[in-house]
């Protein structure tokens, strides 16, 4: 429709067309995948970009489609290099990005920042969350669960190191696995 046969050569984010595949922009933002949106003449496109998407108005032609696409990868490169820091008002940063977080969850976020990507102990966190009393069975399991669902847009994973605690992996190690 757009490129008579040149889109599947190029290589680099989804194409996306805004806003008729909203949930499969989405899926692939959950995923960690970079997203091109293609916007109709007639349509505005979103209000806010992740840091790994971007968006280029239809029609368009060959040469803009990978400058666009060469764009977006320089501007990936350069968050991903972006080191995460959390304010006084517990915000957390990464380049142009930021997350508001709960005082809970900026605790936690406070305390794995600090690490640099070391396991954090589990007892660490609890006592960071609430160092006045002992938190109940799953307090901790739900401040992660939600402090996960704000930092991925940060391209920041909280993972689970099985009885040792936690640890907060950037960039790369968030796709790869580690």
């Amino acid at each position: 429709m757009l490129l008579e046969g040149g889109v599947e050569e190029l290589h680099g984010p989804e194409l996306v067309d805004w806003p008729t595949e909203r949930g499969l922009r989405d899926r692939l933002a959950l995923a960690g995948v970079p997203r091109l949106l293609i916007v109709s003449e007639d349509v505005r496109p979103p209000r806010r970009l992740a840091p790994d998407e971007t968006w280029i108005a239809a029609p368009f032609d060959r040469d803009e489609l990978s400058a666009r696409v060469h764009e977006l990868a320089e501007a990936i490169e350069r968050f991903d290099r972006a080191e995460p820091w959390i304010d006084p008002a517990d915000v957390v940063h990464r380049g142009d990005a930021s997350v508001a977080l709960t005082v809970k969850e900026a605790a936690v976020a406070r305390a794995l920042l600090a690490a640099s990507g070391a396991v954090v102990p589990r007892d660490r966190l609890e006592a960071n969350v609430a160092p006045d009393r002992p938190l109940g069975d799953r307090t901790l399991e739900g401040v992660i669960h939600r402090l996960r669902r704000r930092l991925i847009a940060l391209h920041l994973v909280v993972r689970s190191e099985r009885s040792r605690g936690y640890r907060l992996v950037t960039g790369d190690a968030c796709v790869a696995g580690d």
